[in-house]
């Protein structure tokens, strides 16, 4: 299984960012949107734009960082980045989510160009989109089908990003340069 090291202050920024361009949107579409950047980051440049354990839930993929974040709860954070999370944005409920609202500006010098291009792709993408369409894409990817089919007994499982590589003709020599660099990437 590939894994990264995850940046948890940039995934902050994500969240804020995502707070202060799409307001209207609650928290599923917030976690959508840092997973399809980390897909299209993934596929186009050889590396995620943030790194995080992306989890198979009920919902569909979530990075945990990210959605820990959001509920305030230090699973796979510690409580100090819960405190700079409520610091940073608040999570107001709204229907069945929460919708984010950002207390600062992001700190937009954490992120590459592409990081920035892949982000604002992934939120055109799943703005476009509903609660069930994100959920039968998501439920369709087979990084997804693989983790949530072999979690037991859990409620979650993390999921391979190996999986995530989209078929195409230079998917080897992507997987292996992935996998060269994923321990050692510092996002």
């Amino acid at each position: 299984m590939i894994k990264f090291r995850e940046n948890h202050k940039k995934t902050l920024e994500g969240l804020v960012w995502f707070a202060q361009n799409a307001p209207e949107l609650t928290h599923y579409w917030a976690v959508k949107t840092l997973f399809f950047a980390d897909l299209y980051h993934l596929n186009k440049y050889g590396r995620p734009v943030f790194g995080d354990t992306i989890c198979a839930l009920p919902d569909g993929p979530a990075p945990s960082a990210a959605l820990d974040m959001i509920k305030r709860k230090p699973v796979s954070i510690t409580d100090e980045e819960v405190a700079l999370a409520v610091a940073a944005f608040d999570a107001v409920p709204q229907g069945r989510g929460l919708r984010l609202s950002g207390k600062r500006e992001p700190d937009l010098d954490l992120f590459s160009r592409t990081d920035l291009e892949c982000l604002s792709e992934a939120l055109d993408y799943c703005r476009r989109l509903s609660f069930d369409d994100l959920y039968n894409v998501t439920h369709r990817m087979p990084a997804y089908e693989q983790a949530w089919g072999s979690r037991g007994g859990f409620k979650s499982a993390p999921m391979d990003y190996a999986l995530m590589v989209e078929e195409s003709p230079d998917k080897e020599d992507l997987l292996a340069y992935i996998k060269e660099c994923s321990a050692g990437a510092v996002f």
